[in-house]
């Protein structure tokens, strides 16, 4: 199909940003324009235009085709031994990655996740190799974010909370899931990112939920709720809920996603730098008291509708209960007037959610 010269030039800032700068692949990179943009081109067309545009990748493939000296190839590759002797690192320092014990890692079996036993690896953030490994994988999660947020701006608690294992894939790849989860809920550490994690694993069969739940309990696991997820690969796994989308089977998605939303409801943590960009409605659409006012603030939330609805009832839900206690002390004290106005706010939401169509949970 042709593709209009003057549409090039201006999606050309996304272009460069995802190609170069977030690693996406031209097949990848046709895909996220063609869905976000409808922005379709012939394969040729696209690597005229990047060509135009001077926008290469895989330097060092292409010199290591243009007959290097072997010292030099090597080099680039990374041999150990072509490493230059100013670039040397100190015989003194033990840069060697400690080992978790063979039993931990693959025959731990016990009933109390507890004990397991503790290594200077998950212990000792002093580790130059573990800092290493650390800092690293934080500076790549910033610079595939799509906020393109600088480690200063995150804050110091990103830097200060090192975690067990900085990835969902390193930390079931190994182990059965049962006994991935134990680890997981017995990492202090992982706390921030957990409900990712999680996510990120999720299979279905009842014990990623119960863990959903137990996590969901638990005020240090739900800081993060509406934030932005720690570890970002595009546009479509910004958030929590984007995963739940992505991992988690239909008939169990909106058990999870109210439980979120009840979850943030409950503990109602200050929000972060980085945030879901329906957060600060969702948060003035709870803290209303009347059914109308809330609803208006949700249906500007700029969500799929399936949340919508979550969050619908969510609040609905929330509003019913309060009306229900006030009844109670109303009847205590016997203020009929007031009595009356709290049974007819309560009927009013029962029967608007009814008519639209929303399940409230009692």
């Amino acid at each position: 199909m042709p593709q209009k010269s003057q549409n090039w030039d201006l999606h050309r800032d996304e272009i460069e940003k995802l190609y170069m700068q977030r690693g996406f692949t031209l097949q990848k990179l046709q895909e996220a324009m063609s869905m976000k943009h409808d922005f379709t081109a012939s394969t040729r067309a696209w690597k005229t235009k990047l060509e135009e545009w001077k926008l290469r990748k895989n330097k060092s493939r292409s010199i290591l085709r243009k007959g290097y000296p072997r010292q030099r190839r090597e080099q680039l590759k990374g041999s150990p031994a072509s490493i230059p002797p100013s670039q040397e690192k100190s015989p003194s320092k033990d840069l060697s990655i400690p080992q978790l014990p063979t039993d931990v890692l693959y025959n731990w079996t016990a009933d109390d996740p507890a004990a397991i036993p503790e290594t200077s690896f998950q212990t000792s953030p002093s580790n130059p190799v573990y800092n290493t490994l650390w800092r690293n994988s934080i500076g790549d999660t910033v610079h595939q974010c799509s906020h393109y947020t600088s480690i200063s701006t995150l804050g110091n608690s990103y830097l200060e909370t090192p975690p067990l294992i900085n990835s969902s894939l390193m930390l079931f790849s190994t182990r059965p899931p049962s006994v991935s989860l134990r680890l997981l809920a017995n990492c202090p550490e992982q706390a921030p990112q957990a409900l990712e994690i999680l996510l990120r694993s999720w299979k279905p069969g009842g014990e990623h939920m119960w863990f959903a739940k137990r996590f969901l309990a638990d005020s240090a696991y739900c800081r993060t709720i509406v934030g932005v997820n720690w570890t970002r690969w595009d546009h479509t796994d910004e958030t929590l809920f984007d995963l739940v989308d992505q991992f988690v089977p239909e008939d169990e998605q909106d058990l999870l996603r109210k439980a979120l939303l009840r979850a943030d409801v409950k503990f109602e943590h200050p929000l972060g730098r980085l945030n879901a960009q329906w957060a600060p409605t969702w948060r003035l659409a709870i803290r209303e008291t009347t059914w109308d006012r809330a609803k208006h603030q949700i249906l500007k939330m700029e969500v799929r509708d399936r949340l919508l609805r979550c969050a619908l009832s969510v609040v609905a839900g929330a509003l019913v209960r309060s009306q229900e206690t006030r009844l109670e002390l109303l009847a205590m004290t016997g203020e009929s007037e007031l009595f009356e106005e709290s049974r007819m706010d309560k009927a009013w939401i029962l029967a608007d959610c009814h008519e639209q169509g929303i399940n409230i949970d009692i």
